[in-house]
Formats: structure tokens, sequence, C-alpha cells
């Protein structure tokens, strides 16, 4: 009776286990920035602030939040403000902390002015080098009346995708069918008007990946 007993013990502890192993699933959680992540399980909590891979038999809740109030959170391509969900099954989570403005500086060298147009239409004009924050993953439109060498490229305008901190070095060239430094009036409306149609066009092909 005693071997009848232990017998079925040992069955039933190898159907547990073997029922523990089937059930659980693995989680890979990938962070990068400043990102703070929270596993709940029934009980016990878990902060994690860098890449991990963890094993569970049991639902969890995960909740991501940027550790910076400047940043949003992108999980898997979608961007949150703020991500809580439950996960019962294998899943990897690509997180990453992503600033809402970033630092742009412009290098100018040689005598000249640029006009910078935003997303948003407002613009400034810029005559030496200088650093200002413009919001991220949009683009800048730059012009002048003179030349300009950006990137190996010789042009009037150029247009300037964001999407990090970033330093630009402008050089003014000697245009001799210019003969002043100021941005042209005339000129500045037609390249803000091209410009505001590539910045239109961008947003809405952003909008429709949303």
């Amino acid at each position: 009776m005693r071997k009848l007993l232990l017998s079925l013990l040992i069955i039933l502890i190898f159907v547990a286990l073997s029922s523990t192993v089937t059930n659980s699933y693995a989680l890979k959680i990938i962070i990068k920035g400043p990102v703070e992540v929270l596993v709940i399980t029934n009980d016990s909590s878990i902060f994690l602030h860098n890449s991990t891979l963890l094993t569970f038999n049991r639902s969890v809740i995960i909740s991501v939040s940027p550790l910076n109030p400047s940043y949003y959170v992108e999980i898997n391509g979608t961007r949150y403000i703020e991500y809580t969900r439950a996960i019962n099954s294998s899943e990897t989570l690509n997180i990453t902390a992503i600033p809402e403005f970033v630092k742009v500086s412009l290098n100018l060298n040689g005598s000249g002015n640029i006009r910078v147009t935003f997303s948003n239409g407002s613009s400034l004009i810029i005559n030496k080098s200088t650093e200002f924050y413009a919001l991220n993953n949009s683009l800048l439109y730059i012009y002048s009346s003179k030349t300009m060498f950006i990137n190996n490229i010789t042009t009037n305008f150029y247009i300037l995708a964001l999407n990090n901190n970033i330093t630009l070095n402008i050089t003014f060239l000697n245009d001799k069918s210019s003969s002043a430094d100021n941005v042209s009036n005339s000129q500045g409306f037609i390249g803000i008007g091209l410009g505001l149609i590539a910045l239109s066009f961008y947003l809405f092909l952003k909008k429709r990946q949303q």
C-alpha cells in the first residue's frame, strides 16, 4: 500500500512539473534609453531598467513609462505615452525611449543668412552659428538667397529630417549672381512655399503610418 501511495505521489509530482514546464513562457524585454518597466505577478513586482529575459508560468502585468517627462516610448514600433497590459505567452518587447525634442546645432561659415522653417510653419532668420530645439521626427526647411554647401551638396535650400540631436555645417559660397547677403523676400516666399508643401506631405505620411 505504501509503495502504491509513493508511486502515485511520484506520478503526481511528475505531472505537476511537466505542466509547469509546458505552461511556462519567455518574455524578452529589450530596453533602449531612459525607460522603467514594471513587471507585476501575483506575489511580486520587478522594476527593470536594462534588457533582460524572464520566464513565467502565469500571466503578468507589464507597465512601461519613460523616466524623463520630455520623452515618450515606442514599443515594437508603436508610440505610447504610457503602456500597460497583461501578457501570458512568449513575446519580445522592443522598448525605446524617444525625446519629444532634439537639439539642432547649425554652424555657419562665411557671410550670409538662412531662413529656417519649422513643421508648424513658423520660421526664423539666422546669420551666425546657433543652437535650438525642434520637434523630433519632423522636418526643417533651410533656405538662403546665397548658395550653400551642405553635406557635399551645393544648393539654395535643404530639407533636414530630425530623428536625433544633429550638427549641420553650412558654408556660404561666393555667388556672383547675388549681390546681397540678406534673404530675398520674393525668393524666400517661394522657398517657404516649397518647404511647407514638403512638410505637409511628410506629416500626411506620418499620420497614415500611425
